[in-house]
């Protein structure tokens, strides 16, 4: 698929439109395409799936800056609102294709999608009381500050998802 081609399916779509850029040599890719499908088909008609291959379709992956695969790319009235890169769980998955179709999300799954100025909220305060607390020489502070980066980066910690998923299934 050429970049035009690929830009006028976007612009198109009344749909959200979720990219999925893979290459038929990546494990984590082949792992996480037939979930994709899955839920594509699932949400067919509310959400748009589209796999683009890296290999077939370089001048695609190269004008969105895909530089790890898989990368998913989504389009919402033809313009990009988010980037999901790597293999991510099933939920993260689901909850996302369950938010473009317009659908509740439990309130568990809605933390997955912090917004970039949140999480740089969250990461610079941790930062501020990381240096208070070496200044200070107060490790409670240091643990608060802990605490608080964590907070801004449990929603990509894969070991976190894997608690989680222990602690509360479903």
């Amino acid at each position: 698929m050429t970049l035009t081609e690929f830009e006028k399916q976007i612009a198109t779509s009344p749909i959200p439109v979720v990219v999925d850029v893979w290459a038929p040599w990546c494990l984590p890719c082949r792992m996480t395409k037939p979930l994709l499908e899955e839920l594509a088909h699932t949400y067919e008609g509310r959400v748009a799936f589209l796999a683009i291959d890296a290999d077939e379709s370089p001048e695609v992956a190269r004008a969105f800056n895909v530089m790890a695969i898989p990368t998913l790319l989504i389009f919402e009235r033809g313009e990009l609102t988010q980037r999901l890169v790597g293999a991510q769980s099933p939920s993260t998955y689901a909850t996302l294709f369950a938010r473009l179709a317009g659908e509740p999300t439990d309130a568990d799954t809605h933390t997955a999608f912090i917004s970039p100025t949140e999480r740089l909220l969250r990461l610079g305060a941790a930062a501020v009381l990381a240096v208070a607390a070496a200044a200070s020489g107060q490790w409670w502070i240091g643990l608060f500050a802990a605490g608080l980066a964590f907070w801004g980066v449990y929603d990509r910690c894969p070991l976190w998802q894997a608690i989680r998923a222990r602690l509360f299934p479903g």
